[in-house]
């Protein structure tokens, strides 16, 4: 059974894709509730989505004004399968002296091939992989699990065998591979069944695509092996998602399946994030404490909110702390050794986590720049003689920009045993940039302007995607207190930490699958709100 079959609910779909931010805890609760749930779904009903989700998740959604329902025998078939990909993740090790029934066994006692084992577990027989004492995983079943399934789906045995099954009638093997060769010049496999899928009855996609994969094996049908998505594709798709558009529309428009489209969204991501990698310094290894200083309550609050903006009158701000130099320097190499451990296919927990430590730091280095705004403001007044509040809007925000460009240059290169040096330091940088720099003439100044002119921290970041819409504070105002406490907490927008999807559902207490779902139902309806106020999605460059 090297080969799992697809899901045929988008949503137990979407809900396997998002266990990957679940901890081994939170999977195998799901597992025992799928197990539970698996016994009490019949063929000929239709279960509410959210009945299903709520005894999968033990998340209760909103209510909705349209009931969304699954087919019952869609449903048992995606719960098993479910299971199995599921516990491969999160195997259970086999206590000594205990056997539990392996494929072979569970065929023999069915009386039946282990082919035709393959084509009755969609019925409700759930096997789970175990780890035995050599290290090996195998696919196994529980007796008492064989057991229900003899006693309430025994009658389907016979019925498979002799080619009567549920579904009624089907379309046969030959007429698909037929409808397949017919429908031919297609560019890839998957859209080969995307063609015909509606014109076999009987056959879910997933059959369908593992008969035409027999054919192409056998000869019988030539179809072009699909290929990876090219860089460009995928940073559309990473930037459609950001957009707020549906994944089934990016999938469709780029021709791949929605799993496969957020793989391209996360190794575009990942791509992404090793850029950033390269080009940013790393820092001396010198803090004192480690990550427990990460630990410290005034590096998780006060930080500067996504809006922020930077002015040569920002001299009522605390001076800068060596606490937040060292959060800094001690994020910086977090984010290396996980970059440097990420592989070509990363999962979205491992990104989420490395892209939130980028948004911390980010901050950190933001409430440093803006304390050493003194400083820079001193060294202003300096060359031109007289209050730098004096000069023209434009020499002001040159000023600031450049200024803020390179302190932040510099926190990042400068030792925490140094930090009584780092005011010094600063002026001493700002001094040599603006040497030569002809804007601070003093006979440039002009009036006091009734307004500072200052510059908005985001539009001085060399990799912008990565940070929230500073727009996103106002818009929450527009969703109810839920979504919005979410999507508040979720990027750090009252001037908290920034925090991921497995931190947030630590806090509250709830599986992270459940408030994944929750958080990407905020997030769409956040844009939506962009989208009523005529201003849309910010989608920045990478």
């Amino acid at each position: 059974m090297a080969r799992v079959v697809a899901f045929r609910c988008g949503v137990i779909a979407e809900l396997h894709r998002q266990l990957e931010w679940a901890s081994r805890e939170a999977q195998l609760r799901l597992l025992e509730a799928a197990e539970l749930l698996v016994r009490e779904i019949e063929f000929d009903r239709a279960y509410p989505v959210e009945f299903v989700s709520f005894r999968l998740t033990a998340w209760k959604s909103e209510p909705s004004t349209v009931m969304e329902t699954l087919a019952g025998e869609a449903l048992l078939a995606d719960l098993v399968t479910m299971i199995q990909r599921v516990s491969r993740r999160t195997p259970l090790d086999v206590p000594d002296g205990f056997s539990p029934l392996m494929l072979d066994d569970v065929a023999a006692k069915l009386a039946v091939s282990r082919r035709t084992l393959v084509r009755i577990r969609r019925f409700g027989l759930a096997m789970r992989f175990a780890r035995f004492a050599d290290g090996q995983l195998r696919l196994t079943c529980e007796p008492d699990t064989l057991s229900w399934f003899r006693e309430q789906r025994g009658s389907l045995i016979h019925r498979v065998m002799h080619g009567i099954v549920p579904t009624g009638e089907r379309i046969s093997l030959a007429d698909v591979v037929a409808l397949a060769i017919g429908a031919q010049p297609q560019p890839s496999m998957q859209a080969t069944v995307d063609k015909i899928s509606g014109q076999c009855a009987g056959r879910s996609a997933a059959a369908v695509r593992s008969v035409l994969r027999r054919a192409v094996d056998r000869g019988d049908l030539v179809v072009p092996s699909a290929l990876r998505l090219s860089l460009r594709e995928e940073a559309f798709a990473d930037r459609a998602m950001r957009r707020g558009v549906s994944a089934s529309l990016i999938a469709e428009r780029l021709g791949v399946s929605i799993p496969s489209m957020h793989r391209a969204a996360q190794r575009h991501r990942g791509s992404r994030m090793r850029r950033i990698d390269d080009a940013l310094h790393l820092p001396a290894d010198d803090a004192p404490d480690g990550e427990t200083l990460l630990d410290i309550e005034d590096l998780r609050t006060g930080l500067p909110p996504w809006n922020a903006t930077l002015s040569l009158g920002d001299a009522e701000v605390p001076p800068p702390a060596a606490a937040d130099l060292a959060a800094m320097h001690i994020l910086r190499r977090r984010i290396r050794r996980q970059v440097e451990s990420l592989p070509s296919q990363p999962s979205a927990a491992v990104i989420d986590q490395i892209e939130t430590d980028f948004r911390w730091m980010t901050q950190l280095r933001w409430r440093l720049v803006r304390a050493l705004a003194i400083d820079m403001r001193l060294v202003v007044e300096h060359r031109v003689g007289r209050d730098p509040l004096s000069l023209p809007a434009g020499v002001q925000r040159l000023v600031v920009q450049r200024s803020a460009t390179l302190i932040g240059d510099l926190l990042c290169k400068h030792a925490i045993g140094e930090f009584e040096r780092l005011a010094a330091r600063t002026r001493s940088a700002i001094d040599r940039m603006l040497a030569g720099e002809r804007t601070l003439d003093p006979g440039h100044a002009s009036a006091r302007l009734p307004q500072q002119p200052a510059v908005a921290f985001a539009d001085m970041e060399e990799w912008p995607a990565l940070l929230p819409d500073p727009r996103w504070a106002a818009w929450c105002t527009e969703l109810n207190t839920s979504d919005a406490a979410l999507v508040r907490h979720r990027w750090g927008l009252d001037g908290l930490q920034p925090r991921t999807i497995a931190s947030v559902a630590e806090s509250r207490g709830c599986p992270q699958q459940a408030l994944a779902r929750q958080w990407a139902s905020a997030q769409q309806k956040l844009l939506q709100v962009g989208k009523r106020r005529g201003v849309g999605a910010s989608v920045r460059s990478d």
